[in-house]
Formats: structure tokens, sequence, C-alpha cells
């Protein structure tokens, strides 16, 4: 008995760390985060049309913008890539009620997990796009479920992709590594943005670092 108490209390310390990390992250920050958090992001954008500040992207053939969001950031970042080139732009839609605390909580939890959760069918097939551009909030420090699950479903039928996070502190390396797993493309430009990158103080290295992830398409 001794030993399957150690056993039990033992496997439950990575789960207890986790819950205490998201925790602390819900009491100690006065805005969400979309990096380790789940709620929406407050960020803020310039009012001024990304095309005013880039020329668009001409010759780069059908482009797919697919992205998740549930507050502003990532969307932001998805729009300004499907106004620069043209595309159409897809956001993937949850299923799953992530309402509450127990909502809060299994997001993270889920993320962590590298669970797929259930999202709408969805309505552009990126295997007649000549590019996909995703678009991805890191929840937990993983990949949100939503896109894995987008990436899962269309996993080798497409082959020419970006792969953009946006997130409070996350490295997209990790991010980025775990979309090549679920989607079998090496993406020929990534990026990682934070919410601060939308803050108007912000706007010339934020147009800088989208135009790097286009230019391969020029």
């Amino acid at each position: 008995m001794r030993t399957t108490n150690v056993f039990f209390t033992t496997a439950l310390i990575p789960f207890a760390l986790i819950v205490a990390c998201l925790l602390a992250g819900c009491a100690t920050s006065k805005v969400q985060k979309p990096d380790g958090l789940s709620g929406p992001s407050p960020a803020v954008r310039s009012d001024a049309s990304i095309v005013q500040a880039l020329e668009p992207v001409t010759g780069a053939g059908r482009v797919l913008v697919v992205y998740f969001s549930q507050g502003n950031a990532t969307r932001a970042v998805a729009e300004d890539l499907a106004a620069l080139t043209g595309a159409d732009l897809e956001a993937i839609v949850e299923l799953k009620n992530r309402a509450g605390f127990f909502g809060f909580m299994g997001a993270g939890m889920d993320a962590t997990m590298g669970t797929a959760t259930p999202i709408a069918g969805p309505f552009y097939n990126p295997a007649r796009y000549d590019v996909v551009f995703v678009c991805t909030p890191v929840w937990a420090w993983h990949l949100c479920p939503p896109v894995r699950s987008w990436l899962r479903m269309y996993s080798g039928k497409f082959v020419k992709a970006a792969f953009v996070t946006v997130s409070g502190d996350t490295e997209p390396d990790k991010i980025v590594a775990a979309m090549i797993e679920e989607s079998g493309v090496e993406p020929f430009a990534s990026d990682g943005f934070s919410e601060r990158d939308l803050y108007p103080e912000n706007r010339d290295s934020y147009v800088a670092r989208l135009a790097a992830l286009v230019e391969p398409l020029r």
C-alpha cells in the first residue's frame, strides 16, 4: 500500500505543477496573454492598413491564411498576411466549450497533453492552394489544440506553408516543430510574434517581420 501511494503521489506532480503555473499566471497577470493562458489577447492594432506600409505580393498563386484566435492578436496577424497576399482567410472554429474556470484549466491541459480537439468543418481545402499560412496562439507553452486538429486533418495534403505563432513570450521554435510534426510540411518561413509587437510604438519592427515572411513569395 505504501508503494502504491508513493507512485500515485509522484504521478500527480506534473499535473500539479501545470495547474500551479496556470493559476499563478491568472493571479499575477493584469492582462491575459495568449502564452501560458487560454484567455483572449488584449492586443492593440494600428489603424493604418498594412498595405500602406508594405507592397502587396503578386504572382504567388492561390494563397490561404488559416488561424485560430480567441482574441485580437493572432487574428490581427492573419488578417495582415491575407491583405498582403490577397489570400482567402479562414478562422478555425473549436467546438469544445472553454467557458469558465474548468474550460480555462482544460485548455491548458489539452494543449500540454497534445490533444486535438473537435473543430467545425473547414470551408477551404488547403490542398487547392499554392501557399498556406497557418497562424496559431500558444496555450500553456504548447501548440493550441484546435490548430493541432486542423493540421492533423490536412497532414500531407499541402506542400508549401509558412507557420506563425503568437504568444506572450514563448520562443516559436518548439511550437513550429509541433506544427511540422502534425502537418508533415517543412515551412518555407516561420516567425513568432507577441501581442506587444502589435502595439503602435512597435509598428516598424512588426512591418519588417511581416515583410520577411512574405518575401519568399515575391
